[in-house]
């Protein structure tokens, strides 16, 4: 499947020990199986632009309006999001996407977990609720080395998702 992705920052080995260690002590007490299969496997992000307003508030707070755009990463699998605040360089890869996508979420829903993330962002800062216009989204994937443990293909799968592309989305 030919997709834009984030480029490869970390090979196998590098992740490999990790994998072995299964993540942690909690995963070494969950997860029972033998490590089986390491796989680069594609996720879908919607990069989410959000036009927003915000109207100032009454004397002696914030005097003005305050107006832009913000960007934010969404997780189809998840919904989790990030804000964006470096340009992202992508890449044609031609790649296998995870779970072929059967369990993501659309743009619409993409859409509100990005409006009700920005509108708690915007809430801490402004100290007021945010107008958002209309919303763009565009897709991009970011790779994942997803270490297997038991059989991959069995009915509840173990794994474990360790980025590949260097990048850290923190909330």
């Amino acid at each position: 499947m030919n997709m834009m992705a984030t480029p490869l920052a970390l090979d196998r080995e590098d992740i490999l020990r990790a994998a072995r260690g299964k993540g942690g002590l909690l995963g070494r007490l969950f997860v029972r199986a033998p490590l089986t299969e390491i796989r680069l496997e594609y996720v879908r992000f919607l990069l989410v632009l959000l036009p927003y307003t915000v109207e100032a508030r009454k004397f002696p707070f914030r005097r003005h309006d305050a107006a832009g755009i913000m960007s934010v990463a969404v997780n189809t699998l998840f919904g989790t999001c990030a804000m964006k605040d470096a340009e992202l360089t992508l890449a044609p890869v031609d790649g296998v996407h995870f779970q072929g996508g059967t369990f993501e979420m659309d743009e619409t829903e993409a859409g509100e977990c990005a409006k009700n993330f920005a509108r708690r962002v915007v809430m801490r800062l402004c100290r007021n609720l945010p107008h958002f216009g209309e919303v763009r989204c565009e897709s991009f994937f970011r790779p994942y080395w997803i270490a297997y443990y038991g059989d991959p293909q069995g009915t509840r799968p173990r794994y474990l998702p360790f980025e590949a592309d260097g990048l850290t989305f923190k909330r």
